[in-house]
């Protein structure tokens, strides 16, 4: 028997992966490359169209049949006219590709698209760690700081799609230009670039860092610097995300994006960080999560996106099922 699924395609900053999305929300047979920045957002946005490719056949090997393409994209996307609308300074021009005719033309299925980290809030809220939450914030740490909002079971698009946006949150009167050309967001400081940036200020150029991953090892082992950086990234986002628990009034939080791999300890500092700055009435009503999918939930969620429309209803509404904790 042919079994339905969906191909999901998330589009960060350094890979584009695709990959088959089943109908329980597994995500199955990835294929990955690096995203090609300095080919161009014409490059990014063909490769993309050839994973999603690759994958449909990984899929009909298996004994799926695709229904569609779901694309979770990094920048702004306008969801209701389905187009990229904006970017960061990585994604440079990005808003001039079609990309979903272009994805349509080279695989043959219909493709729709959002933003990356509203992708990943809808399998999280589908599947994963925010299954049945009413309110939500879902922030992913990784190449930048993305995010997404839950009220009344769905994510919230805005007005055009753009709502959502957490790491362009502003936590500093001044400090570096961020990719979007202001100053002061949180992603300067608790997305991947920033933590190696702080740290490397701080350690001095005796040491030599190539990514994230090696702050959080020397932090582990007790190095101040990169104590200070971890801290400043948690102090940081703990600042955005306390602001969105006094407006939204959540249940839970979830970490979602690579650096959510860092676990437990990662989870409790950034709890422990928004926990020190909400008012006492807000204080222990809400948990802070670890996303069940990872790095893999802007493919889960592009799936979800295809899912949501073939089964016919608001591709906004909440799943069925699912408990959360009261407080």
């Amino acid at each position: 028997m042919v079994r339905r699924c969906a191909i999901g395609v998330d589009i960060g900053g350094t890979k584009v992966a695709a990959g088959v999305v089943t109908a329980d929300g597994a995500v199955r047979r990835v294929v990955q490359r690096p995203t090609p920045v300095q080919q161009g957002v014409e490059a990014i946005g063909q490769q993309a169209a050839e994973l999603a490719r690759e994958a449909s056949l990984r899929a009909a090997q298996e004994g799926y049949a695709p229904v569609g393409v779901g694309l979770a994209v990094a920048g702004q996307v306008d969801v209701r006219q389905q187009r990229i609308v904006g970017a960061t300074r990585r994604f440079e021009g990005w808003e001039r590709v079609p990309l979903k005719a272009v994805v349509e033309r080279v695989t043959g299925l219909p493709a729709t698209m959002d933003n990356d980290a509203k992708a990943a809030a809808r399998a999280e809220l589908r599947w994963g760690a925010a299954r049945g939450a009413r309110f939500a914030i879902v922030v992913t740490l990784g190449t930048g700081v993305g995010g997404a909002l839950v009220v009344e079971g769905r994510v919230v698009d805005g007005a055009r799609g753009l709502a959502g946006h957490i790491g362009h949150i502003p936590v500093q009167d001044d400090g570096p230009t961020c990719a979007c050309g202001r100053t002061g967001c949180v992603e300067l400081y608790a997305a991947a670039p920033g933590i190696v940036s702080v740290a490397a200020e701080a350690a001095g150029p005796a040491v030599v860092l190539h990514d994230a991953g090696d702050v959080w090892r020397a932090a582990e082992e007790g190095q101040p610097w990169a104590q200070l950086a971890l801290g400043r990234a948690a102090e940081s986002l703990g600042m955005a995300l306390a602001g969105l628990v006094h407006a939204l009034d959540p249940e839970v939080i979830v970490i979602g994006g690579g650096l959510s791999a860092w676990g437990e300890s990662w989870r409790s500092r950034i709890e422990r960080a928004v926990g020190a700055r909400v008012m006492p009435a807000f204080s222990g009503r809400f948990e802070v999560r670890l996303a069940a999918y990872g790095p893999q939930a802007g493919i889960a969620g592009a799936g979800a996106l295809v899912l949501e429309q073939v089964e016919g209803g608001d591709r906004h509404a909440p799943a069925a099922g699912g408990t959360i904790r009261e407080p």
